[in-house]
């Protein structure tokens, strides 16, 4: 687990977690102990900030400029992932 942030309401704790060699997303419940993947995919999500609602999280993500297909990483870029839809725009 790296780089945890807690929600603003005190009750999840988003962190970034390795998952099948991959670097992923992920927000636990911290009272039931439930822990949902938030993003399953090849690309890196990095360094999770919670919106101040709390339904999105503002990450740092190689997805806007990876090409996998040439197998070449891109540069960070800020993006917003929100937590209804899995939904992710720079």
């Amino acid at each position: 687990v790296l780089t945890p942030a807690w929600s603003p309401d005190g009750r999840r704790l988003a962190c970034v977690g390795m998952h099948r060699g991959r670097l992923d997303l992920f927000v636990i419940d911290v009272t039931t102990g439930e822990t949902v993947a938030v993003t399953d995919d090849p690309f890196a999500e990095l360094h999770p900030l919670w919106a101040p609602d709390g339904r999105s999280l503002i990450v740092a993500t190689d997805r806007f400029t990876t090409d996998m297909g040439r197998g070449a990483s891109g540069a960070f870029q800020l993006a917003r992932v929100r937590l209804d839809d899995r939904g992710v725009e720079r």
